[in-house]
């Protein structure tokens, strides 16, 4: 199948596995892997913009590892003053556990701008409520990636997409001033 823009597919094997990729124009991908555990264990020959999506994902899947259990040990501690330095500390973690991954995906974006990745690393989320990088705190962000598509990629929906977003964030802004 050719394309004329980037275009994200996300392949579903069963119910729980699935792989994201990026097509471009005039690239021939390959995806391979074993079908249990297909989103843990797959590679994509012929697109460098879907492994640079494996190595978000891949990132992100450890964050969510370490905040589930900081999570666990901090909900297992008794309610009682005795346990306030533990509970301190375990907060201390996921305040460093979420600054390294904020920190990831901006360094991220900067190293790949031109990527197509970069727009799927500013729409990534710890869970379904909880977007890693926040539009009106990490505005500078976003107007890299929108900058860096629109010249790339004018044409691109997910160029409009995040214009159109970014004039939101920005109306948002000015109502809010």
């Amino acid at each position: 199948m050719a394309i004329e823009q980037p275009t994200f597919y996300n392949i579903k094997v069963g119910p729980n596995e699935a792989v994201t990729v990026i097509a471009v124009p005039d690239e021939k991908l390959e995806i391979s892997g074993k079908l249990n555990g297909l989103s843990n264990n797959y590679w994509v020959d012929g697109s460098e913009n879907s492994l640079w999506v494996k190595l978000l994902n891949f990132q992100l899947r450890n964050t969510q590892t370490a905040l589930d259990s900081l999570r666990k040990t901090y909900r297992a501690l008794p309610d009682e003053p005795a346990f306030t330095a533990q509970r301190k500390e375990l907060s201390q973690s996921w305040d460093s556990v979420i600054n390294k991954q904020v920190s990831f995906t901006k360094d991220f974006i900067l190293k790949h701008a031109i990527s197509p990745a970069s727009y799927y690393a500013l729409y990534q989320r710890y869970n379904n409520n909880e977007f890693i990088l926040d539009p009106e705190l990490d505005l500078h962000t976003y107007k890299i990636v929108a900058s860096s598509l629109k010249a790339m990629y004018p044409e691109s929906q997910y160029t409009k997409a995040i214009l159109k977003h970014l004039d939101q964030i920005n109306k948002n802004l000015r109502n809010e001033r």
